[in-house]
């Protein structure tokens, strides 16, 4: 299964919505989903996107999941222990679903293997 994720910032409001979808490992579209976050910075957007993907993925079932985002700044946040600014909750989240599944990301080049997110 691979999750895509993109989402947007309206820079006038700050009001966020996530958008993705999912698709099999042949490419074919299986679902997809959208959903606004409120009031977030393009960072906490970015993290709220890959909750929101890893989440659905497991909710219909999928395991082994390739998680694709535009975002490297995140794979560093997830990889780095000692997080402590505002993003630590929905990092904690996202690591809570990657000991449940076996994750690999891919963002602008950079590649995390399943529950390490070591960049490669």
């Amino acid at each position: 299964m691979c999750v895509n994720t993109d989402g947007d910032v309206a820079s006038n409001s700050m009001r966020s919505a996530a958008r993705g979808f999912l698709c099999d490992c042949e490419g074919n579209w299986m679902l997809g989903f959208m959903c606004f976050n409120g009031f977030c910075s393009p960072l906490q957007s970015e993290l709220w996107e890959i909750l929101t993907g890893l989440t659905i993925a497991w909710d219909q079932g999928y395991e082994k999941t390739i998680l694709q985002f535009d975002c490297s700044v995140v794979v560093r946040l997830i990889n780095d222990d000692n997080v402590s600014d505002s993003h630590c909750s929905l990092i904690w989240a996202i690591r809570r679903l990657q000991r449940r599944e076996h994750v690999q990301n891919t963002s602008n080049g950079f590649h995390a293997k399943l529950i390490q997110l070591q960049t490669v």
